[in-house]
């Protein structure tokens, strides 16, 4: 099992996208490895665009409620060492996450932002 970082995984998740274009002209585009990942654009460079949101929403979302996030390749994210609870700390556009984001992140996972940092 091989462990990846937020990024990874979701350019992981995009490689799986399966783009369609619709009678209307605009792109439909799927992630079949997370089911019901679908979104759509006016062009295929939007499709992408939003396809990449959507993936990040999903995981988000799966995150939040605890749902399983899958195994992809072998891939998964990383894991605390003590919890074994997975560990997901989204950057925006290159620049860092705002410090409420991350400590709501921690605390869903069970443990306190001083142990976070320790790692």
């Amino acid at each position: 099992m091989r462990y990846l970082s937020w990024d990874n995984y979701v350019r992981l998740a995009l490689s799986y996208a399966v783009f369609e274009r619709n009678g209307d002209g605009k792109w439909m585009v799927e992630v079949p490895i997370l089911p019901g990942c679908v979104t759509w654009g006016e062009t295929r460079q939007e499709a992408s665009e939003m396809a990449e949101d959507a993936v990040k929403g999903w995981i988000l979302t799966a995150l939040r409620f605890g749902d399983e996030i899958p195994v992809i390749d072998g891939c998964i994210f990383m894991r605390h060492p003590q919890t074994g609870m997975k560990i997901s700390v989204p950057v925006h556009k290159g620049r860092d996450i705002p410090v409420g984001t991350l400590g709501a992140i921690v605390r869903q996972l069970g443990i306190s932002v001083e142990e976070w940092s320790k790692l």
